[in-house]
């Protein structure tokens, strides 16, 4: 969420610091691996936008 957050520039990579750590420690508290909250290589990095919130939004039942 925090790498989110700057992209969408809500948060600068210096405030994002600020958070990281607190965030991870709550994860693994609640029994998360704290692998979720640490960056993967380049190559490995996926993002999601939200366009399939439209498509679902369009489809009729």
């Amino acid at each position: 969420m925090l790498y989110r957050l700057i992209e969408e520039n809500k948060l600068t990579p210096q405030q994002a610091d600020q958070y990281r750590q607190g965030v991870i420690r709550s994860a693994v508290n609640l029994g998360y691996d704290d692998a979720l909250y640490k960056p993967l290589p380049e190559d490995k990095q996926y993002k999601t936008y939200g366009y399939s919130d439209e498509i679902i939004h369009t489809v009729k039942y």
